[in-house]
């Protein structure tokens, strides 16, 4: 198992990676593809999606980021 370092690290580099990733989209967007993630977490987790749970916990972390970053940009929040 990595140690909390490494997977800081992990997540960093998937963060950098969809950076720029639907800058032009609404919330709404963004809510959306967030849900889409959490659905195929738990279709991960009973077995029937192609990609691990640490995966899709990853993509959620990066999506959550960088919502979190756009909205700062945009509204200083």
């Amino acid at each position: 198992m990595a140690n909390s370092m490494e997977i800081i690290k992990q997540l960093r580099a998937h963060i950098e990676l969809r950076a720029n990733l639907w800058q032009d989209k609404d919330d709404h967007y963004w809510f959306e593809r967030l849900v889409e993630e959490v659905g195929e977490l738990g279709a991960s987790l009973v077995g029937n999606h192609p990609h691990t749970l640490d995966s899709e916990l990853a993509q959620i972390v990066s999506i959550s980021t960088n919502w979190l970053l756009k909205r700062d940009r945009e509204h200083g929040k």
